[in-house]
């Protein structure tokens, strides 16, 4: 599993380039003149700094790519050393089911690049699977240790924080009034008050970015989270052969019970993604981010009386049906990496602090990529670490990241019925477009003059005003 994020150089994690390059300026900011002149730290302790905090200490010790790898794959492992710590505490026994939960960690919150997210997924795993074992007999060390892994999972993301508050209400008030003990309550509510007077007490999203509801589209999409690939032939054929194997678990089964104050945390979650908004706070999607640890706790409190040979035949099946989806989101990342590799080359000519526009076709532009293009979206923000360079799609939001634009920058995306992108590209001396179609890339040849071309991408510098109005007097009559 950990194979695909540490064998490739360039993992193609749609936002993923743009929390490396914060991350290295966050860490070499003393040390180069045009961070310092671009952006401001605000050394905020915001609930979201997973990569910015290991990133830190790490970057002093290794290289950008090597610390991608090594956080990658903490990630991947984090996620499966939880699944199987969960596993154990819900059960009281290891489960080879476990290893398959596994799998879930490559979910396209992952290839949307929401690393953070992921890394707080498997957080939450680890701290919700500590609460379980310890619930019935609290020490001051087990609340220490629990309460220490709740504030870290807060730091990681927010999101690890909610699930772990909900799943520690929920369980300690069923066990509540099944047990009349306050000892399975109250111990963990106590262990979620601080963090939750430092988040209001600390106002970090701005909440009059409004709330969207996703169409069912969108959350037919966002219900197979677990499953969706770069391909959509593929995703259904995998669907399929899932539900083919759960039937054949469920005509196999001789009984199936289930342990209930976990597997009503997970409905809950699973009710919340039916409930939630599609855009919230600025951040989306957010209905989706319910699915994965509903569908865990679901799966690992459910358990089946299978006849031993026909549950090794369906694990099996289960094993390679999964292995076969991370390969073929492996192997599309490998040919992504070279091409990674290529624009990161060709952006390596720019000189040193260059500005550089990125001219990025957005699903609004008219002329929507292909999701497998859509990957690269930030690639441009690479030169940020190499060259130095200004680049104004770099993830820099109040309230949820810790380095700031110094001077917000103005910056229109490409669109095919507005040209109120074109003013802002003149803002800056380069531009890097990639898999631009013929009516964008003629605009772009009319306003600028070709650098380089490496893949779909290309280099362009921008014309001058002069230059562009000598040329424009020159050029032939039509």
């Amino acid at each position: 599993m950990c194979l695909p994020v540490v064998t490739c150089q360039y993992v193609p994690l749609v936002d993923y380039p743009s929390h490396l390059a914060r991350v290295y300026i966050e860490a070499h900011y003393d040390e180069v003149p045009a961070y310092q002149q671009n952006f401001v730290r605000t050394n905020e302790l915001l609930p979201n700094l997973a990569v910015d905090l290991i990133g830190r200490f790490l970057l002093h010790f290794m290289g950008i790519i090597t610390f991608s790898r090594v956080f990658l794959g903490l990630t991947v492992l984090l996620f499966a050393l939880g699944c199987h710590m969960l596993s154990s505490a819900i059960r009281g026994r290891r489960t080879m089911v476990a290893i398959l939960c596994a799998y879930l960690v490559y979910n396209s919150m992952l290839l949307y690049g929401f690393v953070n997210y992921v890394f707080g997924l498997g957080m939450f795993c680890v701290t919700l699977a500590c609460f379980l074992r310890y619930r019935q007999e609290w020490t001051p060390w087990r609340l220490l240790l629990v309460g220490a892994l709740v504030f870290l999972s807060y730091f990681a993301h927010e999101t690890a924080y909610a699930y772990i508050g909900a799943s520690f209400f929920i369980v300690g008030t069923l066990e509540y009034r099944a047990t009349r003990r306050w000892n399975r309550l109250l111990p963990g509510l106590c262990l979620l008050v601080p963090e939750a007077l430092y988040y209001f007490a600390h106002r970090h999203h701005n909440l009059a970015s409004g709330i969207a509801w996703g169409s069912l589209r969108q959350k037919a999409i966002g219900m197979i989270v677990f499953a969706t690939t770069y391909s959509a032939r593929f995703d259904v054929v995998f669907l399929f052969l899932l539900l083919v194997i759960l039937a054949l678990a469920f005509r196999l089964s001789k009984k199936r019970y289930a342990l209930d104050p976990v597997l009503a945390a997970g409905v809950f979650f699973l009710a919340c993604f039916v409930l939630a908004p599609y855009q919230w706070m600025g951040g989306s999607p957010v209905d989706s981010r319910f699915v994965v640890p509903g569908l865990l706790l679901v799966i690992l409190s459910v358990d089946w009386s299978i006849p031993r040979p026909y549950a090794g035949a369906l694990f099996t099946a289960c094993l390679l049906l999964f292995s076969c989806r991370v390969g073929a989101i492996w192997r599309i990342w490998h040919a992504s990496d070279d091409e990674i590799r290529r624009q990161v080359e060709m952006l390596d000519r720019l000189p040193e602090g260059a500005a550089v526009y990125t001219a990025f076709l957005t699903a609004d532009s008219g002329a929507p990529l292909s999701k497998i293009d859509r990957a690269l979206q930030h690639v441009s923000e690479y030169a940020t670490i190499t060259r130095h360079a200004f680049i104004p799609t770099q993830l820099a939001k109040v309230g949820q990241e810790t380095l700031l634009f110094r001077n917000q920058p103005r910056y229109k995306a490409p669109m095919l019925k507005s040209s109120d992108w074109i003013t802002s590209m003149h803002e800056y001396e380069f531009v890097w477009s990639y898999a631009f179609p013929d009516s964008f890339e003629q605009i772009l040849a009319a306003n600028c003059s070709l650098v380089a071309t490496a893949g779909k991408g290309k280099l362009w510098r921008v014309l001058a005003p002069h230059v562009l109005h000598e040329t424009q007097a020159t050029a032939p009559q039509s």
